[in-house]
């Protein structure tokens, strides 16, 4: 792992590996960060688009109704699957996201 080769912490196993850029991929050093599981998970939606969530170099758009979820496939790049997100939130709720 890059990080702990090249950015030493004490105790890894209290940390996570946050990139900086969302892409999980990019693994430059310049591009990760050690933070606490708590600061990671205060982050996680901060900054991001509702309904997609990066899967290796793509993006998994989904849409939840009543407890259940629904696929909306997996996308090439972060503003399709917005846009499949998006038109989906519309069909379900007649209005636009946020």
């Amino acid at each position: 792992m890059v990080a702990l080769k090249y950015m030493p912490i004490d105790s890894p196993g209290t940390h996570l590996i946050k990139h900086l850029d969302g892409d999980p991929s990019n693994c430059a050093v310049e591009n990760l960060v050690w933070v606490s599981r708590s600061d990671n998970a205060k982050s996680l939606h901060r900054g991001k688009k509702r309904g997609i969530t990066a899967y290796g170099s793509r993006w998994s758009a989904n849409i939840s109704n009543g407890g259940k979820t629904q696929y909306l496939g997996l996308h090439d790049t972060k503003e399709k699957a917005y846009e499949a997100f998006r038109i989906a939130f519309v069909e379900q709720n007649g209005v636009e996201p946020w």
